[in-house]
């Protein structure tokens, strides 16, 4: 072996390895590598040189160096490479604040800006191209939401509707002229708020057409809901269309000396009457039949005639309930459906529109004619049918005209 590894080879080896003193410990011919250990170090492998060919090579390698200066060293490079790290986060960090965070920012903020109305668009002073169009588009957007916002405001100010836009919180996001010319703005805010009840009671609340009298006025409201928490009110006054409807309604179902009700229309209610008293509920008709009212035609004319017909209407008017429905039967009789009412409240009734007939007076050519009735009285008790209440209330009607007029009659039990 020692003549294999000349004194010159060490010197070269000496050199290479940079190491001034060193023992060969093991190695082999077939091997790729040499091994060399360190004194006091770990063990460093490197690749065998060419010319140290032999078979069998020990090399034992001593540095003049201390443990704590190869540690310094390690460290060193650590530090370096975090250093070098550190600097390029840093980097980094500056180029996406500048590059897009910043940017970010500030568009954000400007469109918070629009958004609260202190701003109409976006500036384009951004470093980026991308950040630019972003802010192109999005004027561009805003544009053409400004030109339909007026066209759709104006549309709002020039019909005849009266238009709301609202939010669940009771907020009024826009309310035309027409709205404000109609209520102010405790009654609108009173209008949103029943209107969000019945919304809320409704599952499917998207269309909701309701016809309100306020005051004087009728209105038909139709609240659409355009989003999940925006509703838009459309009313309309349709006090003319209700009047020419009541006026309808009238001619239809009164009668027109009397302003009573007509026979048609009372027919129908007493139907309904008759089988709500099979459920349960207690009326009582009155039929009432005019006394003397030939007489006074034939010795007044039908003018007076008319004029005893219009006051005992009004008497009968005056001494009922709301709840209560009259009507003109025909010639010279009336009939009423006493609402919730026995016969003896039928008698209280009764009584009060005899009482009040005999003091009124008619003055037919300076001459005073007092009108006088006659009543017939049945309790609609669920027992009997439509045809029978009337030809029992006719019938008793009847005996008490017979009975000396100006009377009461009914069945006792």
């Amino acid at each position: 072996m020692g003549k294999l590894l000349t004194s010159e080879k060490k010197k070269y080896l000496s050199n290479l390895l940079k190491i001034k003193n060193f023992q060969i410990l093991k190695s082999s011919s077939s091997s790729k590598n040499l091994v060399f250990l360190k004194v006091g170090f770990d063990e460093i492998v490197l690749e065998k040189p060419q010319f140290l060919n032999d078979k069998t090579l020990k090399i034992k390698v001593s540095y003049p160096v201390k443990k704590i200066l190869i540690k310094s060293i390690i460290l060193s490079l650590i530090i370096t490479q975090l250093s070098l790290f550190l600097i390029f986060s840093l980097v980094i960090i500056f180029l996406f604040e500048k590059y897009f965070f910043n940017p970010l920012q500030n568009l954000l903020k400007e469109i918070d800006q629009v958004k609260r109305e202190k701003k109409s668009k976006l500036s384009s002073q951004y470093p980026t191209k991308e950040y630019k169009n972003l802010a192109i588009i999005i004027n561009k957007a805003l544009e053409d939401l400004s030109i339909r916002e007026k066209i759709y405001t104006t549309i709002a100010e020039k019909t005849e509707n009266l238009i709301l836009l609202f939010d669940r919180n009771e907020n009024i996001l826009f309310k035309n002229v027409l709205a404000t010319r109609y209520f102010n703005s405790e009654e609108l805010k009173f209008l949103i708020k029943n209107f969000l009840e019945k919304i809320k009671k409704l599952k499917s609340p998207v269309n909701i057409i309701n016809e309100i009298q306020i005051k004087n006025t009728w209105f038909s409201f139709r609240t659409i809901q355009v989003h999940e928490n925006l509703y838009l009110l459309i009313g309309q006054d349709i006090t003319k269309i209700k009047a020419k409807e009541e006026k309808l309604f009238n001619l239809a179902t009164h009668d027109f000396l009397t302003n009573l009700y007509n026979r048609k229309y009372f027919e129908d209610v007493l139907e309904r009457t008759v089988a709500a008293s099979k459920r349960g509920k207690i009326f009582s008709l009155l039929f009432i039949d005019c006394d003397n009212l030939k007489i006074v035609n034939d010795t007044y004319g039908h003018l007076a005639g008319d004029e005893v017909l219009k006051t005992v209407a009004r008497i009968i008017k005056e001494n009922l309930r709301k709840e209560d429905i009259a009507a003109r039967w025909g010639g010279d009789e009336f009939v009423i459906i006493l609402t919730h009412c026995n016969k003896d409240c039928g008698i209280r009734i009764a009584q009060r529109i005899l009482e009040n007939l005999e003091k009124s007076e008619i003055n037919i050519n300076s001459n005073k004619i007092k009108a006088s009735v006659s009543i017939g009285l049945v309790e609609i008790d669920g027992t009997k049918e439509v045809n029978e209440i009337l030809d029992l209330a006719d019938k008793l009607a009847y005996e008490a005209k017979k009975d000396g007029k100006n009377k009461i009659k009914y069945i006792q039990k």
